[in-house]
């Protein structure tokens, strides 16, 4: 779990996990190579995409509510916290920051996003497609940018 927040009534908890790589079997097992892409050259291991999930305050099942190659953003080792995730007033919608896939070099390529929770449907905020991040929904329930 790289992040995660309360729903304003604390019954929810919304929660950003990395995706596992694909099991490999056979001969392919012991392949650990991969294409670096657009990542730096320190990168060690494939990244994946990190996604949301929500689980009731008091447990029971876990259910996904973003999938695909696109990521929430993460933080990387020395590096600010990734965006956080901000729920709106009424706790139906989560604010998010979608970001067009997990290698590093693409992070300029995020969106902020709001996130109907119950019906797991997304729609972007302003339009654009780049250079958005770390958006929180105020106490008035008005969207601000942070600094």
């Amino acid at each position: 779990m790289q992040q995660y927040s309360c729903s304003p009534d604390g019954m929810q908890v919304a929660y950003v996990s990395s995706d596992e790589l694909p099991k490999k079997t056979g001969v392919e097992r012991h392949n650990k190579s991969f294409e670096i892409a657009n990542n730096d050259f320190l990168t060690t291991v494939q990244p994946t995409p990190s996604h949301l999930w929500i689980v009731s305050a008091e447990g029971g099942v876990w259910r996904r509510l973003t999938s695909g190659a696109w990521t929430l953003p993460i933080s990387f080792p020395l590096s600010p916290p990734a965006a956080p995730l901000s729920w709106t007033r009424d706790g139906k919608s989560v604010v998010i920051v979608k970001v067009a896939s997990p290698y590093s070099g693409d992070f300029a390529k995020a969106s902020v996003q709001v996130l109907d929770v119950a019906a797991g449907t997304m729609r972007a905020l302003t339009g654009r497609s780049r250079q958005e991040s770390f958006l929180l929904v105020s106490a008035r329930g008005k969207f601000e940018e942070c600094d």
